[in-house]
């Protein structure tokens, strides 16, 4: 019931469950002789292991070659989905080798552990180059993905300051309820890691509102276009201004998160 200038009104709320959709956006986009894959990610919750393998059998039966990823409004989730995009995208050339690696403090030292990359059904057999598009909510689970898939092809990442969150946290059962503190870091099979300020584009671009997402004169996304097939950065070769400061507490509610059975 709310009251507002002397009025009543009554509403009736009612529980139910909704659809999540992952992957809203794929297509092939071809750009000279190259096909390229667009990928608009939105977070890495269950549901995305179905829906990523359904773009990559469109982008393998296209011939893809290179992926612009879209994680701008991405502030992360699931470590098992980032790890399986990163399959996706450069399994067919790091089948075995390093996905990442997971450390804890020194008194923990001895459960550090290293997940690898596996050609997985839908991986594309060969990559040229990947680009990600950020903002300063590209966090946790998309930094990862990044991280992971740098170590192993060109990456690109255009558009602004990713939020900075190389560190990940396990459930833990205790009473009734479910603690998630802070417990491991993460660093690719280059030992690259530590990203706490961000990781920094290759190409600034602004985000631009006014345009479809994905359309390829949008202005980030043509930037990593351009990226890609070699032309350039088309547009701030340096930020207009130092990333906005963002809030560690806030950030943190966003983290990579994982059952206890993450591993």
């Amino acid at each position: 019931m709310l009251e507002s200038d002397a009025q009543q009104l009554d509403v009736t709320l009612t529980k139910d469950w909704i659809d999540i959709v992952t992957v809203p956006i794929h297509k092939v986009m071809t750009v000279g002789d190259r096909k390229i894959g667009y990928l608009f990610f939105q977070t890495f919750v269950a549901p995305a292991f179905d829906e990523l393998d359904a773009a990559f059998e469109d982008f393998n039966t296209a011939g893809v070659t290179d992926v612009l990823v879209d994680v701008r409004y991405n502030g992360g989730g699931l470590i098992s989905v980032s790890r399986h995009l990163t399959d996706l995208l450069v399994g067919g050339v790091a089948d075995g080798k390093i996905s990442y690696q997971v450390r804890y403090n020194d008194n923990f030292s001895d459960v550090d552990s290293a997940r690898k990359v596996d050609r997985i059904k839908h991986s594309l057999p060969s990559i040229d180059a990947v680009a990600f598009v950020t903002t300063a909510s590209s966090l946790s689970a998309s930094e990862l993905l990044i991280n992971s898939v740098r170590a192993h092809t060109r990456v690109e990442i255009v558009g602004d300051v990713t939020g900075g969150k190389p560190v990940g946290s396990k459930h833990l059962a205790f009473c009734d309820s479910v603690l998630a503190p802070i417990t491991f870091e993460l660093v690719n099979a280059n030992e690259q890691g530590g990203y706490f300020d961000g990781l920094d584009p290759t190409c600034y671009a602004q985000d631009e509102l006014s345009k479809p997402l994905g359309a390829p004169d949008e202005r980030s996304p043509a930037a990593a276009l351009s990226m890609i097939v070699g032309e350039g950065c088309p547009a701030l070769p340096q930020p207009p201004a130092p990333p906005p400061v963002r809030d560690d507490g806030a950030k943190m509610e966003l983290g990579i998160t994982e059952l206890a059975s993450w591993h």
